[in-house]
């Protein structure tokens, strides 16, 4: 995971990641620690280890993150592009 991210964070510019899932929330601390000091030990285009840890965050387990993401994408207007 922490490759895959750190491929996403250097070719596409992302700033933040927020991590949902039932996996990784119901792990929980444990697997953040995992995956930055996984990502820590890769590197990342020359940041820090404390901007590392910055870049990535475990989500709020509530089960709404689907539908909040549904609705900015409505939100944009990218729904239209939907076809049923």
């Amino acid at each position: 995971m922490a490759q895959v991210l750190n491929v996403l964070v250097g070719s596409v510019g992302i700033e933040k990641i927020i991590i949902v899932g039932g996996f990784a929330l119901g792990v929980g601390s444990p697997y953040l620690r995992a995956l930055h000091r996984n990502w820590i030990r890769l590197g990342s285009f020359g940041r820090t280890a404390r901007e590392i840890r910055g870049l990535v965050n475990l989500g709020i387990p509530d089960d709404h993150s689907g539908l909040i993401g549904a609705g900015i994408l409505v939100q944009a207007g990218l729904g239209n592009s939907c076809s049923t």
